[in-house]
Formats: C-alpha cells, structure tokens, sequence
C-alpha cells in the first residue's frame, strides 16, 4: 500500500470554530464528495477561497488547474475525511438534496451561514437598495438555515428548466443588512469580493438625483425669458445646461416669466428628495 504524499489535518475537524463553521459551510455549497475524496473547483477570481481550505485542511496539497484552464481545483482524497464528514457533518456523495444543517454551537452559525453564502450566495445593489439571497435544491435545509438566522426573509421555489427543483432565500434592503450583521459580526475569513458589495455605498444617493435644496433653488430662479437661464443655475449647482433644461420640462414649469416680486413659487413638498417627472409645477400663488 502505498503512502499518501500528503497528510490530512484531521485535528482541524475535531472541534467547533469559526473557521471550520466557514469550511464546513462552504464545502455544503460547493464541495464535491465522492467515494473517498473531497473535491472544491472555483473560478480564478475565487482563489482566495481554495487557499484558505487549503491552509486548514491540507497545506501540502497544491491547488490545481482544471484541463479545460478555466478554473482551479482543491481536491483531497482521504476516506477517512470523507467519513468523518459524513458522520459529524452530515455531507454525503450526490448531497445536493439531501443537505442537513449540522448541530453546532450558537456562537458559529454566521460562520457557517457566510461560508454557505460564499458559496451558493448573491448580492447585488441597486440605487439606494441591495438585495441577497442563497440557493439550494434542498427546501428543508434551506428552511434550517432560515430558522438559525433569526427567521429573516422568505423562501421561494424558482422554476427551472432543469430536472431538479430549486429553492432561493430571498432577502430584501432590511433582511440583507439584518443577514449582513450575522455573517460578519466577526473578523473570520470571507469572500472578499462579496463582502465588499455588503459593505459598499448603496445607501447614498445617485448624483444624477437631484436634492429638494436644488429643486427649490430651480422653482426660484428659472426664468423663461431669460437667455442663459439654464447656464446660470447649472452652473451655480454644478450640472450642465442640458440637464437643467431636461429637468424644466420634465418638471413642466411654465413657459411664463413671474411678472413681478410678489409672485413667488408654490412649496412643494419632495418625499425623499425625488419628484414625480409627471407632476405640474406651474401655479403660482400671490
């Protein structure tokens, strides 16, 4: 029989941690199980991932390049790690609908729900939100890890032209930050890539936007008459001509200088600084 090149660190296995909640998470998601070997492929751009697997569980197994070039693989054969992974963490081969959240202490289920993320996980921001979400074609285990993190979200059945059934836990604005302060509330090891979308400036408003300050200031000093009226204010707000002219006539002002001082603009009132495009901002009061 011969002698394995490299050996195993079981003693990372034996107890509870967050880096182990992190692995055991991740390979839930993305780890391949077979027979006697445990197999994790990523994309290039996921390398920090492997090497961070690598360093916990073999650190003399070198990460490989898949034939096709297109990915990277850490792949382990142990069948003594494949059966303590089946008997203490419940991954087995084809796991895919057969995932059970194993039993771990509190204080590492955001470990273990960020590595499941890491792996099975999205985010994506949009202007003033972000939403997130996790899939798996198990809504049993997908409902486990729900209930474990506070019962935020939902969860949905996505139709696909696949054979098998998936499911996704969605999350909105409130329930994203809510999963956010699970998953990070420690310095562990993270997908930084996906971290840095959690963490980035959704909440501040677009520049194109314009405030209720500049509104008001629009309201009060368009002048229809006026030639370069719209150079003027641009240049007092820092926006260019045309986007002041857009914004006249989306606003529909009147085409009607103010004949005297003692007509002024009607307050209008802007919820969130946004307006209605289709809103009729031409009456006056005396």
């Amino acid at each position: 029989m011969r002698k394995r090149k490299y050996e195993v660190n079981m003693d990372f296995f034996m107890d509870w941690s967050g880096d182990l909640a992190y692995a055991i998470g991740f390979i839930s998601a993305d780890g391949s199980i077979y027979e006697s070997t445990l197999s994790v492929e990523l994309k290039p751009t996921d390398l920090e991932v492997l090497e961070f697997l690598q360093s916990r569980i073999c650190p003399s197994k070198e990460i490989e390049t898949t034939k096709s070039g297109s990915a990277l693989r850490f792949r382990v054969n142990s069948r003594e790690l494949i059966g303590l992974l089946e008997s203490k963490f419940c991954l087995t081969p084809r796991k895919s609908k057969t995932l059970i959240m194993p039993d771990m202490p509190a204080a590492f289920v955001g470990r273990y729900v960020l590595g499941l993320f890491d792996g099975d996980g999205w985010v994506y921001c949009r202007r003033n939100s972000i939403e997130s979400g996790i899939v798996s074609a198990s809504d049993g285990y997908l409902n486990r890890v729900r209930e474990m993190s506070g019962g935020i979200g939902r969860i949905r059945k996505r139709t696909s032209d696949s054979k098998s059934d998936l499911y996704v836990w969605d999350l909105g604005k409130t329930d994203s930050l809510k999963l956010r302060e699970i998953m990070y509330k420690d310095d562990g090891f993270c997908l930084s890539r996906k971290r840095a979308i959690f963490f980035s400036n959704f909440f501040t408003a677009s520049e194109k936007r314009w405030s209720k300050e500049e509104l008001d200031y629009l309201l009060q000093e368009y002048r229809f008459s006026e030639r370069g009226c719209c150079i003027r204010i641009g240049e007092r707000l820092g926006r260019s001509p045309k986007a002041v002219s857009l914004k006249v006539q989306r606003m529909k002002l009147s085409p009607e200088p103010i004949p005297s001082s003692s007509k002024v603009w009607t307050p209008i009132v802007i919820n969130h600084g946004l307006v209605d495009a289709d809103q009729d901002f031409s009456k006056t009061v005396a």
